[in-house]
Formats: structure tokens, C-alpha cells, sequence
């Protein structure tokens, strides 16, 4: 097991013992973005180009749909944390999973890693999917 691993395992640890897991921030909402307005960026190509859509489900739920042009790092991958380390953090990034568990675990991960602008889809893919909204695989 490598340095990384080994700090990730902690750290998945840790958070899966705080008592908010299940939700990223407090009552204020202010980690989540209304799923409207990414409905709206998709549809009329307008997704800024300092966002990134980052899908944090398993491979195999990516192929099987996903956001357009969405970014799929799988959560459950030992490999997360060094995918992630790697990313811009000037960018913002907006995740999402099937249900917002694993997203709001990327998100505490991420803050924890130094990451400022994230935000969580205000719904998961299932629902989205269910709606009709945009989608590709």
C-alpha cells in the first residue's frame, strides 16, 4: 500500500464516521448547485469553461450514461486521491453520483484536499436520468 493510500484509507475513514456524512455542508446549502441551471448549460452548450462536470460513480455506471462531457473518476478507486491531486483547482467542479452519497464524500475528500470551488448537483443521475434531462453514453 502506497503513502497515498494509506492517507486516503484514513481519511475515508475518518469521514465515514462524522455524523453528516450524508450531507456536504450544513443547512445553508451553499455546496449544491440547482439542478436547473446545469440543465439550462447542457441544452443551450453554454457549461462555462472553468467547469468541469466530474461523475465520481464506478466506471461501469459512466458507460452506461452520463452527463455530456462529463469527467468520470470512480470514487471507490484506490487510485481517487491521486486522479483528484491532479486536477486544476482553479477550476470549479460540480459532481455527482447516482445518489449524492458518493458526491458528498468526493466533496469533504476534496475540501480536505485544498479544492474551493465544488458543488454537488442538486440531485443524483438517477433522478436526472428519470427526468429526461440530458444524458450520453
Amino acid at each position: 500500500m502506497t503513502y497515498r493510500s494509506a492517507v486516503f484509507t484514513l481519511i475515508a475513514a475518518s469521514l465515514l464516521l462524522t455524523p453528516s456524512f450524508g450531507s456536504a455542508t450544513g443547512s445553508d446549502g451553499e455546496a449544491y448547485i440547482d439542478e436547473n441551471t446545469v440543465v439550462d448549460w447542457l441544452e443551450n452548450d453554454t457549461v462555462p469553461r472553468n467547469v468541469v462536470l466530474l461523475d465520481v460513480r464506478t466506471p461501469t455506471e459512466f458507460a452506461a450514461g452520463h452527463l455530456p462531457d462529463a469527467v468520470n473518476i470512480n470514487l471507490l478507486s484506490m487510485e481517487f486521491p491521486d486522479r483528484i491531486d491532479q486536477l486544476d483547482r482553479d477550476k470549479r467542479y460540480v459532481l455527482y453520483c447516482r445518489t449524492q452519497n458518493r458526491s458528498g464524500f468526493a466533496y469533504r475528500l476534496m475540501k480536505k484536499m485544498g479544492f474551493e470551488n465544488i458543488r454537488i448537483l442538486q440531485t443524483g443521475y438517477a433522478t436526472w436520468f428519470a427526468k429526461g434531462w440530458p444524458t450520453t453514453q
